[in-house]
């Protein structure tokens, strides 16, 4: 066995560096977290072969004086704390005092400071850990930082970066992330001298049409909720604008940049039945809570934090959310495209235009509703069904579009929910029990889930083999025959990725909603439409199926007029 010695300076240095410096964008990172502590306004990053050759970021931050620059480059000099119960009460990004040292360490670094108020500034050169030489340096107000051959002396770490485009997309995330919460700060990204990024001085809808682009940014809902000492802010996509990754969603606490499973789930849980399957909004969450309830020393590159009241934090960041999607009017808007031309569709003009009359629209005439509006919902006229499958209504604005399935499907889903969630849901004997033949897989689901069933309404015997008699079904799904619904139960619950009671009861009673609701193909006289889109409106997410897709799709009076060359 070998014998135990205390590791040189050099080699605790590098290994300090490999926990904090994965990559790249790791340094940019830390150094762009260093100069919005410095109170930054404008942030320069420049990096020439994705990093590997040259990272620079400039600040026009507070800067630091000699005796501070030399100190700032060894391991565990800060000027964030004092002592430990300092780390209790973080309001900066950075507080360890191991970034700088740990760059230093694996590379060539040059750190150039000035504070305002002297005149000249100081330049400070360190290679692979080792000073170099402390000189006088002229230099504008604030630090500039550069990090030449990065991990130069761990050839290891340097093999495994990824290629140029990776690391180049991995930087340009961290300084839009970044941009997106700091949105009054300007920050600029230029990669081998092209321009990556350019943002800030900004509100925060127009920073995220910068970054992420217009058609996004305009359907975006403002999130805002202080109370108790918690204050969540931001914005979040309605849940027609969703992405097949969590790429779009970004999360801050108290200004730092996270990843949290906690955070992630209360947003996810706040969309439930309002998202389709295996899609995720955008978002951008800021958590303001007093530094005393976090705990932000738990990861070797603070990308995590831990809540002391995490199940508080995460009912406030729900509701946070629900509220707004609850409140908010979620009709998706057909719109023509820009281009849209006569000629798309062949049409010839054979009329005098200047002989058109254009109608007076000073004051929109009131409807007279045939459906009582709620506080989402707006006044309609209910016109008709077209094809058996959509209701065309009239609202002050333009038309609605309402796919008649999906009406009925978030209505028996929301009321068979609330019947479940209180332990009241009304079963309906049969007049006749249904004999039901399962295959041998759906039996042993059967015999595994017969309480969550009985729970839903269903009373359910054995009749010999894998035949079951069926006397009851819950009562709100009345339309449903047995031998259809209960098979389809028992295949999505064996199929399932659902483990928990909660969510397996759930995909049940979803299942049921869609099967019991009306299909395209039946006929609906006007007063069912009217009493479907009565029940509708007491609906708590009435815009979208428990599956995520719109029940209205709206068409403006504008858009009309433009497809009528009437604008």
């Amino acid at each position: 066995m070998t014998r135990i010695i205390q590791l040189s300076e050099d080699i605790i240095n590098k290994i300090a560096a490999g926990e904090v410096i994965e990559r790249p964008a790791s340094v940019v990172k830390e150094l762009v977290e260093n100069a919005l502590d410095a109170g930054a306004t404008a942030i320069d990053v420049e990096i020439k072969k994705a990093g590997k050759e040259l990272i620079r970021v400039k600040d026009n931050g507070c800067g630091m004086p000699e005796d501070d620059a030399k100190l700032c480059i060894l391991r565990h000099t800060t000027s964030k704390i004092r002592q430990a119960d300092d780390l209790h009460n973080i309001r900066t990004l950075g507080f360890r005092g191991e970034a700088l040292s740990s760059i230093a360490a694996v590379s060539h670094f040059v750190l150039t400071t000035k504070e305002k108020s002297t005149i000249a500034g100081s330049r400070i050169t360190v290679s692979g850990g080792v000073l170099q030489r402390v000189e006088q340096a002229a230099s504008a107000d604030g630090t500039t930082i550069e990090v030449h051959e990065l991990f130069l002396n761990t050839p290891a770490r340097r093999k495994f970066m990824k290629s140029d485009a990776t690391e180049n997309a991995q930087i340009l995330d961290v300084i839009t992330r970044y941009a997106l919460y700091y949105n009054f700060v300007f920050f600029r990204l230029m990669s081998d001298g092209k321009s990556l990024l350019q943002s800030g001085n900004s509100d925060q809808r127009a920073t995220i049409t910068t970054i992420y682009g217009a058609s996004l940014a305009k359907e975006l809902l403002n999130v805002e909720k202080d109370d108790a000492g918690i204050r969540v802010s931001g914005m979040i996509s309605k849940p027609t604008v969703t992405r097949a990754n969590k790429d779009y969603q970004t999360f801050f606490v108290n200004g730092r940049l996270v990843k949290s499973p906690m955070i992630e789930h209360a947003l996810h849980e706040a969309y439930h039945a309002a998202l389709f399957i295996h899609r995720h909004p955008f978002a951008l969450l800021k958590i303001e809570i007093d530094p005393a309830l976090i705990d932000v020393n738990v990861h070797p590159t603070k990308k995590e934090v831990k809540f002391e009241k995490s199940e508080l934090v995460y009912r406030f960041i729900y509701h946070a959310i629900r509220d707004v999607l609850e409140k908010e009017n979620l009709i998706p808007q057909m719109e023509m495209p820009s281009s849209f031309h006569a000629e798309q569709l062949h049409l010839t003009k054979r009329f005098d235009t200047s002989a058109q009359v254009i109608l007076a629209t000073t004051a929109p005439r009131s409807l007279p509703s045939m459906v009582n509006h709620s506080e989402t919902l707006p006044p309609l006229r209910l016109l008709g069904q077209i094809h058996q499958t959509f209701f065309i209504a009239e609202t002050a604005e333009g038309m609605l579009i309402i796919d008649q399935h999906i009406v009925q499907e978030r209505v028996l889903y929301e009321q068979f929910m609330q019947q479940y969630m209180k332990s009241a849901v009304m079963p309906q004997v049969l007049l006749q029990p249904v004999i039901v033949e399962l295959t041998q897989k759906d039996a042993l689901m059967l015999g595994e889930h017969e309480e969550q069933l009985q729970q839903l309404g269903f009373a359910i015997d054995g009749f010999g083999g894998n035949s079951v008699r069926v006397r009851s079904i819950p009562s709100i799904f009345g339309r449903l025959q047995p031998a259809d619904i209960l098979p389809d139960i028992l295949g999505q619950l064996r199929d399932g990725m659902t483990t928990s009671v909660e969510n397996k009861a759930e995909a049940m009673i979803t299942r049921m909603a869609c099967r019991a609701s009306i299909k395209a193909g039946d006929n609906c006289t006007i007063p069912q439409m009217q009493q479907l889109l009565g029940q509708l409106q007491h609906c708590k997410l009435p815009f979208h199926c428990p599956h995520g897709r719109p029940v209205f799709i709206n068409v403006t009076r504008e858009e009309l007029e433009k497809m009528f060359l009437r604008v």
